[in-house]
């Protein structure tokens, strides 16, 4: 999956902006490609693909359904139900390079959106997708926190090289020292998790391309015997 939105999203964008819709793009338009290709790979009559899903554990501090609440319900950008419910699920957030709302602090909410709904459906394969302008992705990630740019330069050269440095470069382990969780992540979240474990899954990798996809798989906790890289 990772890797067919990363082909599918980055081509998209070069097609279309060759069409001369580039006045179109941001996260709207996103949205809509990710919807085609996702409809494209699953089939209809064993999944069922839902946009702006109001996902338990992103809702409830016990992560388990309750009654619904006054007001809009918090939800990730899209849920794949399998029919069988002993199958696991995919939970996707997105965000497009450039948009106002492409800023670090909600990528990370995004982030923990998804950390949240793996700490409470472990076999759930949960994706973040940044894509847009090469240089609006690349400003998203320069502009995470002081006390995460010791190893930037390092994340930097897993997307450029991913899996060749010590074999863990792709790996992410947030979980920061002597920084305060943003107000925008605490008020909205029913809980905030202690860290995040991310994995670099798939990533643009064209030379002088206009157009770049990043895609991070959440993970579980390492097991003790594995090496993570922190930040």
């Amino acid at each position: 999956m990772g890797k067919r939105l990363r082909d599918g999203i980055t081509a998209r964008l070069e097609y279309d902006f060759a069409c001369d819709r580039g006045h179109s793009f941001g996260e709207y338009h996103l949205h809509g490609v990710i919807n085609e290709i996702i409809s494209a790979i699953i089939d209809p009559g064993l999944f069922k693909l839902h946009g702006g899903y109001p996902h338990p554990a992103i809702n409830n501090a016990t992560g388990l359904d309750e009654p619904k609440r006054s007001g809009r319900r918090r939800e990730v950008d899209f849920y794949i139900e399998h029919r069988d419910t002993n199958v696991a699920r995919t939970c996707i957030e997105a965000k497009w390079g450039g948009s106002s709302y492409c800023t670090w602090d909600r990528v990370l909410l995004d982030l923990y959106r998804l950390a949240l709904v793996k700490e409470h459906c472990p076999d759930s394969e949960c994706l973040f997708v940044l894509a847009g302008p090469t240089a609006e992705v690349d400003a998203v990630l320069e502009s995470m926190p002081s006390v995460w740019q010791a190893n930037y330069s390092r994340q930097m050269r897993a997307l450029q090289s991913p899996g060749k440095k010590n074999g863990v470069a792709t790996s992410r382990h947030f979980r920061p020292s002597g920084w305060t969780v943003p107000d925008l992540i605490r008020e909205s979240l029913p809980r905030v998790p202690v860290e995040i474990h991310t994995k670099l899954a798939h990533h643009t990798n064209v030379k002088d391309s206009k157009w770049k996809t990043v895609v991070w798989r959440i993970e579980g906790p390492p097991s003790t015997g594995g090496e993570t890289s922190r930040t």
